[in-house]
């Protein structure tokens, strides 16, 4: 099994290294035409319609016609005539000298009406009118594993590589295609989420989510404690609830982004003792045992504020004017959100043998309570 695919009706179509079948209502349909082909792509373009790529140098587009006279009783309704026919006038064949013969078409794609298939030494080409058209880009790829468009409807291609190097294309410009600025090595598969964000698979350097043309997130075997089983990647497949489904050489593995998950705040085991949480503007806070963390949405990592260097945070929260206030073990501070500049809050007294650890903040109608370790309850006044 190399490819499955389902199409607007819910019917599944299955691509093998032997041809091609539908699948509908328990019943299995045979593609006659791909028999001993291997079947390597399928994209759904609109109802009714799929298209095909396969090993061979053929393209075939199979579209479904309701029989009014089913041949076996009980089909009624349920049985479709399949009408096949191949795009290109003739197979193509490939330009690698090292592996002469037909043409490995891996990956297909439906940009502004127009069909385009990702090939192994032939880059990416053009099908149109029953001739293939090679898009001579620069920079160039010669060899494509993967292609799909986002929800944007930009063009992305995945490419073979060799270590270290972006194998990720942005291919909006087909003449211009931008290089992705992520390590990815060889791409494997490119699949487009459930809304502008397309999920990348790797062959050995784990997977990788885009956003609106940005890396948002990176998924390894170390980097997920061995929750992602290899970094071998093969299929990648995102289902109604937004589940992302990994196919790797160790397996099948589950990422629900909803789910709950453990956060890595520092690689100071400190840094991971947190005391406190704090949401404010849209920017969540961590108190930890060894300073201030702030979430960093772009990155997607704690980003420590410097100002409180590595003192104990006990609670977190705000005054009647906004302002934030930190508890910790040096004191009260007070900050602004947003520049992440904190001030000390003086201290009532300085006559504290214990020193001035304040541990709880409340807010009780307007007015701001600090709980203090070995002092008592007091209330803040101005600054």
């Amino acid at each position: 099994m190399l490819v499955l695919k389902t199409d607007e009706s819910g019917a599944l179509w299955i691509g093998t290294d032997n041809g091609a079948a539908r699948m509908s209502n328990g019943r299995f349909d045979e593609v006659p035409e791909t028999r001993g082909i291997a079947i390597n792509a399928i994209i759904s373009p609109n109802a009714g319609r799929v298209i095909m790529a396969s090993d061979n140098g053929q393209i075939f587009d199979c579209q479904t016609k309701q029989n009014p006279n089913p041949s076996r009783v009980g089909e009624g309704q349920n049985h479709l005539d399949l009408i096949v026919r191949p795009l290109l006038n003739q197979p193509l064949q490939s330009a690698d000298k090292d592996r002469p013969g037909p043409l490995k078409i891996t990956s297909l794609a439906w940009v502004d009406q127009k069909l385009y298939a990702g090939t192994q030494s032939r880059g990416v080409i053009l099908i149109d009118s029953g001739e293939a058209k090679e898009i001579v880009s620069k920079p160039r790829s010669y060899f494509i594993n993967a292609m799909t468009t986002d929800g944007a409807g930009r063009l992305w291609v995945g490419t073979q590589t060799r270590g270290e190097d972006s194998g990720l294309f942005d291919a909006s410009d087909l003449m211009k295609p931008a290089r992705a600025p992520a390590a990815t090595g060889a791409v494997t598969a490119i699949v487009r989420g459930t809304g502008d964000d397309v999920w990348v698979a790797t062959d050995g350097h784990g997977a990788f989510r885009f956003e609106k043309g940005k890396m948002t997130e990176k998924f390894t075997f170390e980097g997920t404690g061995g929750a992602l089983r290899s970094d071998h990647i093969f299929g990648i497949f995102v289902d109604a609830e937004e589940v992302v489904w990994f196919a790797t050489d160790k397996g099948v593995c589950r990422y629900d982004p909803n789910a709950m998950r453990a956060e890595v705040v520092s690689e100071d085991a400190n840094a991971n003792y947190v005391r406190a949480l704090y949401s404010a503007n849209g920017r969540v806070f961590a108190g930890t045992n060894a300073g201030l963390f702030a979430f960093d949405g772009g990155s997607k990592k704690w980003r420590p504020l410097a100002e409180l260097g590595r003192r104990i945070i006990y609670a977190i929260n705000s005054d009647a004017n906004g302002n934030m206030l930190v508890a910790t073990s040096a004191g009260l501070f007070s900050g602004k959100d947003g520049n992440d500049t904190f001030v000390r809050v003086p201290a009532s007294t300085g006559d504290l043998p214990q020193g001035d650890s304040v541990r709880a903040i409340a807010a009780v109608r307007g007015i701001t309570y600090v709980a203090t370790y070995g002092y008592g309850v007091e209330r803040v006044q101005g600054n």
